[in-house]
């Protein structure tokens, strides 16, 4: 029913003013993507979802994590009435997912041995010029050049741009040069702890121990401090360029520290206040040329 509704062509009632009748036109529809699927529909046996999800050999969860946009309510214990359209995940073609991960990612070779570039291209039954072109990233490479034991070239490029994206920060961070996020590929399944790891609430309720399961596998992705920033892709260049421009800056503050200063007691002209530090003037108009707009020999 909800189907036939959607399908049917939305008419104004009566007549209305064109300003009304732009009110009164229902908002286009979303459109939703999904994985790889086929449709079942129900022979009104008594059974229920769980049970469905059995004899279709699919997961309970992605069943009605898949049906979840048509019926928000849809748990394992319901039963369906006939001739309900379910969506029913097909099943993992493992060659296929290993084919399409292989194919986002770049193909690299190591260097068995010392040799020349060009060796090295015949036995990979490549052009030494097109091998030229997709190693590009290391600095100096020439046709010509010599190889050595343990050299990574890329033989392939994927045909996939990933951009990054960031859903968190610290709190100093800018968003937008912050690291890139990373997202959980697999569900976490809870796993049952024995009584070691159980405690009892004020409230009667059994509370998990601090050192549980999750913990104690998580601790060894914990740090003490955050990790040093990696740029990768598009991104490499202009965090890199963010990062010299702090150690450009982190020097300049050092060589002010370091610097040794004299503050001028009287107004005097600067050739003979130079001449009362012992300095030559222009060599002390050099070294405060930057700092002091304008700064000349008469001043």
């Amino acid at each position: 029913e909800v189907e036939a509704e959607e399908e049917e062509e939305w008419k104004p009632k009566g007549k209305a003013s064109a300003k009304k009748r732009k009110a009164e036109k229902p908002p286009s529809k979303a459109s939703w993507v999904a994985s790889p699927h086929s449709t079942h529909r129900t022979d009104g046996a008594d059974e229920t979802v769980a049970q469905i999800a059995v004899r279709l050999g699919v997961p309970l969860f992605d069943l009605i994590f898949l049906n979840r946009a048509k019926l928000p309510r849809l748990s394992g214990e319901d039963r369906l009435k006939r001739d309900t359209r379910l969506l029913v995940p097909a099943p993992v073609d493992v060659q296929a997912v290993r084919a399409g991960s292989a194919s986002m990612r770049d193909e690299w070779h190591t260097v068995a041995a010392d040799m020349s570039f060009k060796d090295c291209a015949r036995g990979l039954g490549m052009e030494p010029r097109e091998l030229l072109r997709l190693n590009t990233h290391i600095k100096g490479l020439q046709v010509s050049s010599e190889l050595l034991q343990g050299t990574r070239l890329i033989l392939r490029q994927s045909a996939h741009e990933a951009e990054e994206y960031c859903h968190w920060t610290f709190p100093e961070d800018d968003p937008a040069n912050a690291e890139p996020s990373y997202m959980m590929a697999r569900r976490l399944r809870r796993r049952p702890t024995g009584a070691s790891a159980a405690g009892v609430g004020e409230s009667g309720m059994v509370l998990e121990s601090i050192e549980g399961d999750t913990l104690r596998a998580s601790r060894p992705l914990m740090l003490e401090e955050r990790p040093a920033v990696r740029p990768s892709g598009k991104r490499a260049a202009f965090i890199q360029a963010i990062e010299d421009a702090k150690a450009a800056a982190d020097e300049r503050a050092r060589a002010w520290r370091d610097s040794a200063w004299h503050v001028v007691q009287e107004d005097a002209p600067f050739k003979k206040t130079a001449e009362g530090l012992g300095m030559d003037p222009k060599e002390l108009r050099a070294l405060n040329a930057d700092r002091i707009k304008g700064l000349q020999l008469s001043a």
